[in-house]
């Protein structure tokens, strides 16, 4: 980055390890939960479907698998984000004060410009390159009111 002037920055995702296992540990937790805190009868056996239909919707989105999965970003240097997905759609897109930056997670919140929608992508080490990780955490760091999207407040650091 040059004083005073920030760069582009690419970004290229990659299916995280540490999301697959949260992933895993919370539906997993969630199943026995439900079988141990409830009467013994079969109802209780009946969350086990949309449980499992959730795991296995969530394990499709931390693979990138889906076609509508984030596999690629570009910060410009005006602020605004390019969404690349996998099927090559392209997504214009403004960061919302609601992203959370730390060492080990970054939890970016763009707006969508076409779709109006939210976006919410988390980003452990793993799934990214750590040069690309550090980049991102800086750029989030400094970047100023102007980068985000209209109802703009400061990046939350934890």
């Amino acid at each position: 980055m040059t004083a005073g002037r920030l760069e582009r920055l690419e970004l290229r995702l990659r299916p995280s390890r540490q999301l697959a296992w949260a992933n895993t540990l919370l539906h997993a937790l969630t199943a026995a939960g439900a079988l141990a805190f409830t009467p013994r009868f079969i109802w209780p056996a009946l969350l086990l479907i949309p449980i499992a239909a959730s795991f296995l919707y969530a394990r499709r989105s931390v693979s990138l698998g889906r076609a509508s999965s984030v596999v690629g970003l570009v910060c410009r240097p005006d602020g605004s984000w390019r969404v690349d997905r996998q099927d090559g759609q392209r997504d214009e897109g403004r960061l919302l004060p609601t992203t959370v930056v730390s060492a080990r997670l970054v939890i970016l919140m763009l707006r969508i410009s076409r779709t109006r929608r939210t976006a919410a992508l988390y980003l452990p080490v793993d799934a990214l390159d750590s040069e690309q990780h550090r980049q991102l955490r800086a750029r989030l760091r400094l970047a100023g009111p102007t980068q985000f999207a209209a109802d703009a407040q400061p990046v939350s650091r934890s």
